[in-house]
């Protein structure tokens, strides 16, 4: 499982470089705007998971909680921007995104200052575990069906990219049963890496789609 953690890590940086090129060439400005926010938030976070899984030594890490929780704030995020693509929706504005947007940055700020963590070592490298997790995974579970459902929505649609909803779909799958194998205690790697490479693939592919 080493060697599969290291894989999916160097997958996400080729995956985050291919999203950043792809939105600077030919995505509509708004779209673009958040969507490289998102995406440089989420670059640092993963640099971040990088340097866990190098270092050698606790000191400070405590002080990288709140980049390396990004994203539970990140993947929904591109989630949403990646729907909104697929969508094709003339009534629904992408101020929306940036509505939803707005309201989820205030609740993960208020959740990393009354959070408490601890920084545990893995065979993956440190991680950083908040000590009273359920409000934080059962809001994000809630938040995952919340996008099963719409995903599911996407495919009753005809006149929309097929690959692409089911693309979204298992997605949203993936990542709401990752979230509850968790709050039974059963985790493949410390990090919901499955789940964020399965919305990151999405979020690419929707992304490509203004190139065509």
């Amino acid at each position: 499982m080493f060697y599969v953690y290291s894989f999916l890590l160097i997958l996400i940086f080729f995956i985050l470089y291919k999203s950043i090129y792809s939105c600077r060439k030919s995505v509509p400005i708004k779209i673009k705007v958040l969507s490289l926010c998102a995406l440089g938030v989420l670059a640092i976070r993963y640099i971040v998971l990088l340097v866990l899984f190098l270092i050698n030594s606790i000191k400070y890490l405590y002080l990288l909680k709140s980049v390396y929780f990004l994203n539970f704030l990140v993947i929904p995020i591109i989630a949403l921007i990646a729907l909104y693509i697929l969508g094709r929706s003339d009534k629904i504005k992408f101020n929306l995104v940036y509505l939803i947007t707005g309201a989820m940055s205030i609740v993960y700020i208020i959740a990393m200052v009354i959070s408490i963590s601890s920084v545990v070592l893995t065979q993956f490298g440190y991680t950083i575990r908040i000590v009273h997790p359920m409000f934080f995974i059962y809001g994000y579970i809630l938040l995952s069906i919340g996008l099963v459902a719409i995903s599911a929505a996407l495919l009753k649609k005809k006149h929309i990219n097929k690959f692409g909803a089911y693309l979204t779909f298992f997605a949203s799958i993936i990542g709401a049963c990752e979230l509850t194998l968790a709050v039974f205690g059963i985790r493949i790697f410390p990090q919901n890496i499955i789940g964020d490479v399965m919305w990151m693939l999405a979020f690419a592919f929707a992304i490509e789609q203004f190139e065509k």
